[in-house]
């Protein structure tokens, strides 16, 4: 998913004027997805994750149908 995104724009430097009353500064949004980490940061902790979730998923509907079945 964080690759399909485009980079963020690039940085445009602020700029001051003769008087020292104006000064006009350009503010740089940043794009959420771009401080996602990268997969091979947590890819393995989501892995593990979701197969003990389906795992006890799994197990919970076992027990429920063979007490009530």
């Amino acid at each position: 998913m964080r690759a399909s995104f485009p980079p963020p724009p690039p940085v445009v430097a602020s700029s001051v004027s003769a008087a020292p009353s104006t000064t006009t500064t350009m503010t740089t949004t940043t794009n959420l997805f771009s401080t996602i980490p990268a997969y091979e940061v947590f890819g393995s902790l989501f892995d593990w994750t979701f197969l003990v979730s389906a795992g006890l998923s799994v197990l919970i509907h076992y027990v429920r149908w063979g007490v009530e079945g």
